[in-house]
């Protein structure tokens, strides 16, 4: 699903969303101030920054392995790594990321993301 990035010409505001492409919105309401936003054209929304968390499926591990696995990131620095219910990490950055690729010897050459 395409990633569409908007800014807010009244508030300055920047938020990103997903549309099908048959259901595009041009000008869709600002989150913060409900004027109309404006796309922003360019890298296809490209940010060096999440602004939100990650949930990586392709690292999952097995629900009943995720407090062995805590233990294991907890003892390699990563303690504050979350797990969903069903096993799936929750990365809050790219450096994040890096850091669990690095300590479980995955090496991530597809990702897109500059830091696997």
């Amino acid at each position: 699903m395409p990633r569409y990035v908007y800014s807010c010409p009244d508030c300055n505001f920047r938020w990103d969303e997903f549309y099908d492409i048959t259901d595009y919105n041009p000008h869709p309401r600002c989150p913060k101030c409900s004027k109309l936003g404006n796309r922003e054209y360019g890298l296809a929304g490209v940010s060096t920054e999440w602004s939100h968390p990650v949930i990586s499926t392709a690292l999952m591990v097995h629900p009943s392995q995720i407090p062995q696995v805590h233990e294991f990131d907890k003892h390699h620095g990563l303690g504050y790594t979350q797990y969903t219910k069903h096993g799936e990490p929750i990365f809050v950055s790219r450096e994040h990321r890096r850091k669990y690729l690095k300590a479980h010897g995955y090496f991530d050459r597809d990702g897109g993301y500059g830091d696997g």
